[in-house]
């Protein structure tokens, strides 16, 4: 029969190592991306352009009663 781990064995180790990792990586990537919030952006409005607002996405100047941001298409939520 021959030793403890076969040729056979080793290559079903390697892929199940393999598979492993990139579960692991996959995962952490998505884990990332859930649990990284956004970090809140300096608002500031210019007051010589009483119309206008800073967009909180992108920062550019928007029409004050805008709700979506036309340079960026982020939503102006609480603004």
């Amino acid at each position: 029969m021959g030793g403890f781990l076969q040729p056979m064995h080793l290559l079903v180790l390697a892929i199940m190592a393999v598979l492993f990792y990139l579960v692991l990586r996959s995962a952490g990537s998505a884990i990332k991306v859930i649990t990284q919030p956004k970090p809140p952006t300096q608002l500031w409005v210019d007051p010589s352009q009483p119309m206008l607002k800073q967009c909180r996405e992108c920062g550019e100047q928007i029409a004050k009663d805008a709700e979506i941001c036309p340079m960026c298409k982020g939503r102006q939520l609480g603004l």
